[in-house]
């Protein structure tokens, strides 16, 4: 006996829902991981092959930079079944902003990233957009200060950073732009 089946594999859209790609949440922040709709079964799961839902949408608050998984099938009338795979990283980490005004008036001189301060043994690095590094940062703040570096000394552009947050996940790369 002899069996055929009929198998068409899909590219599927997963998204985090109002994020562009690469995503990078604080930690503790809720996150709803989203599909288009109209398959015949759902499959979400982490990079531990854990079963985290079996909808085309729902929500989690990771605690760790994390890569979601999404499996779907189709069956279609004729008896054909297409399956698609959808994957996504969710970094966990920082959120810097990504211009400031060093021009002493009080408003957005310094740099700041978000929850830096959360890990203490983090490296901050600014580079020209030729790769020559301006400064590197190692302190406990969440905020980049003249008293730090000097930025009034930087021409209006865009600049370069990585953020190691020494915590095993990626660094966080990113433009940093100077407006005066």
């Amino acid at each position: 006996m002899q069996a055929t089946i009929n198998l068409s594999v899909e590219n599927i859209g997963c998204t985090v829902a109002d994020q562009d790609a690469p995503v990078t949440i604080l930690e503790g922040t809720a996150i709803t991981l989203t599909s288009n709709s109209g398959y015949t079964t759902y499959e979400w799961t982490n990079s531990s092959g854990e079963l985290l839902s079996n909808s085309s949408s729902f929500s989690i608050s990771p605690e760790e930079t994390d890569v979601y998984n999404l499996s779907v099938t189709f069956a279609s009338s004729s008896g054909n079944t297409c399956v698609g795979y959808c994957f996504l990283e969710v970094a966990v980490g920082v959120l810097p902003v990504d211009a400031i005004s060093p021009n002493g008036d009080g408003w957005n001189d310094d740099w700041y990233i978000e929850d830096l301060q959360k890990y203490p043994n983090s490296t901050v690095q600014l580079f020209t957009r030729w790769g020559d590094m301006l400064f590197e940062y190692k302190g406990s703040g969440d905020r980049i200060t003249n008293n730090d570096y000097d930025w009034t000394t930087l021409d209006i552009g865009t600049y370069y950073y990585i953020i190691d947050l020494d915590n095993g996940s990626s660094p966080q790369t990113g433009p940093l732009t100077i407006i005066k």
